[in-house]
């Protein structure tokens, strides 16, 4: 039983991992599809990482992960504890990516990517039910799925070639 429990475990942590690396590609060169972001003068992408305590080292791995380059530009990144979530107001940066949060902090990162117009990813679906703009899922193949609602109350430029790849859900 304990063998039984380790190998799912691994599985589990290989699979949490791989997702991790599909995000390290995806996420950044999904940033450079947003029109307004694309042809920025300072050519720097700041992506503030939200996680809570039990995912915080999963955070760490990503912005390990993440390039310091993409295209022309430089990748910046942060983390930030969900128990510090408020400090984000005052921060400056063009992306979100959250981990599993609570409901709240999903509608108060919501809240604050609709007045500043950022853009939003979450590592889970349910992240995106809660309002998050995007979500990238890997199962037999990668997909790429926005929310409808966010997406109309941000009103982030995306380019269109871009669009007609991403799968759209209404909730």
């Amino acid at each position: 039983m304990k063998i039984f429990i380790i190998t799912i475990a691994l599985s589990l942590s290989l699979f949490g991992s791989d997702l991790l690396k599909i995000h390290k590609k995806l996420v950044p060169m999904t940033l450079l599809q947003v029109k307004t972001i694309a042809k920025k003068s300072d050519k720097t992408i700041k992506i503030i990482i939200i996680a809570n305590k039990n995912e915080y080292l999963k955070a760490q791995e990503l912005q390990e992960i993440f390039p310091k380059k993409i295209k022309s530009f430089s990748l910046q990144t942060e983390i930030v504890e969900e128990s510090n979530i408020e400090t984000i107001k005052s921060m400056s940066f063009d992306a979100i990516y959250s981990f599993a949060l609570k409901k709240v902090n999903y509608q108060f990162i919501k809240n604050i990517s609709v007045d500043k117009k950022y853009v939003t990813f979450s590592n889970s679906y349910k992240g995106l039910k809660e309002g998050l703009l995007l979500y990238i899922e890997k199962k037999k193949r990668i997909k790429i799925y926005i929310n409808a609602k966010t997406m109309k109350l941000i009103k982030v430029p995306f380019n269109s070639r871009f669009l007609s790849i991403i799968e759209v859900v209404y909730e």
